[in-house]
């Protein structure tokens, strides 16, 4: 499939430099790098049977008001 997107200039360098030593197109590069972080284990830590996510510092925050836009969306 063809598409158009928009990447930071400092992603397309780095994609290009990862294609280029691998040998292989940018179209296949973004595609495995896209894949392999989608399917990026989530570190997790289960306390007393509840699982928490460790989530970077830089995530934003969830709150209650969030979360109950998203139950109502059905997402």
């Amino acid at each position: 499939m063809r598409t158009t997107i928009t990447l930071d200039d400092d992603i397309v360098q780095l994609v290009a430099r990862h294609a280029k030593l691998r040998g292989v197109s940018l179209g296949k590069t973004i595609s495995d790098l896209v894949r392999r972080g989608l399917n990026a284990p989530t570190p997790s830590l289960d306390r007393n049977g509840l699982v928490m996510f460790q989530l970077p510092e830089d995530s934003p925050k969830v709150t209650t008001r969030e979360v109950r836009r998203i139950e109502a969306e059905g997402v």
